[in-house]
């Protein structure tokens, strides 16, 4: 049975960025200041688009869950019958015990998909692309399956995306480019975000005492939950690409050679331009790229 604990006080988020550039507003850090999205990029056009698509699987999670390493075997499994299909992050919450892992942010995007109405956690639980899911989903694999199937309908991709980053081992800075493309025009957003694997700490409910937490999530470049807005929130012009640039300095714990830098496409899926989901995403390991991903290469 799940259990709950009262949801901590969100002071805000505390961000390590230090630059940005590219096409977005310079002084823009996702909030927009007083210039909102333009209207009307819930109309998404249906394409038929070269580029694979990748989802993120938000796992809501914390060490002192006993019933939490569920989702994170089901989330095995989906990986393994839909390879490269799903970028899992983990985000931490206080739960039973003080988890080392546990961010105020996490908190923040949990409150966004869940269904919970109340100031209560229940864990684990699992969303997918930033979007509230159609179905409760705790831990089973053919859920998480069928929840993929139908944001692949009711959000085709248009839309790649495309990372190169490079790391001063010396000053721990880590640059960030992220390139993005969209089929169609649309206003969009994005989130650059890191995550950690190889963490070995303490789990509630797991088989064994040598537990290692991976997808642990870290750090995002954006204090708006909608992400930071692309091209000065006008739409994208079809075919352009559009490049914007992150330093980050990386935390003195974290180890940058188990971390992976993900970048998130984000398209709205409201006419008034408040609600943003998943498009695309991509990944690769601090100091590495990866290029657009599509269709017809193997």
């Amino acid at each position: 049975m799940r259990k709950s604990v009262i949801l901590p006080v969100i002071s805000g988020l505390c961000m390590l960025l230090v630059s940005c550039a590219g096409n977005i507003d310079p002084d823009d850090n996702g909030n927009g200041g007083g210039n909102t999205d333009l209207p009307g990029g819930g109309t998404q056009e249906t394409v038929n688009s070269v580029y694979r698509q990748k989802m993120v699987a938000m796992q809501f999670t914390s060490a002192g869950c006993v019933n939490c390493p569920s989702l994170t075997e089901a989330l095995k499994s989906v990986q393994i019958s839909r390879p490269e299909s799903i970028i899992p992050v983990a985000f931490h919450l206080d739960y039973e015990i003080d988890d080392p892992m546990s961010l105020p942010v996490c908190s923040q995007f949990y409150e966004r998909v869940s269904y919970n109405e109340s100031t209560t956690v229940s864990l684990p639980m699992f969303a997918l692309n930033f979007r509230r899911s159609s179905q409760r989903i705790v831990s089973e694999a053919p859920k998480i399956i069928s929840e993929m199937d139908l944001q692949a309908e009711d959000h085709p991709v248009s839309s790649g995306v495309a990372i190169q980053t490079g790391y001063d081992a010396v000053s721990r800075e880590l640059e960030v480019k992220a390139r993005f493309i969209s089929e169609v025009s649309q206003v969009c957003r994005y989130h650059i975000i890191l995550v950690e694997d190889g963490i070995e700490y303490v789990q509630l409910g797991a088989e064994t005492e040598d537990y290692t937490h991976n997808n642990v999530f870290r750090y995002v470049a954006s204090d708006d939950m909608r992400g930071a807005r692309l091209n000065s929130g006008k739409p994208l012009t079809v075919g352009q690409e559009y490049e914007v640039t992150r330093k980050i300095v990386l935390d003195g714990s974290w180890n940058p050679d188990s971390m992976r830098v993900i970048a998130v496409l984000l398209t709205a899926d409201d006419a008034d331009g408040q609600i943003f989901g998943c498009n695309n995403a991509n990944e690769c390991a601090v100091g590495g790229s990866a290029d657009y991903l599509y269709k017809d290469e193997k």
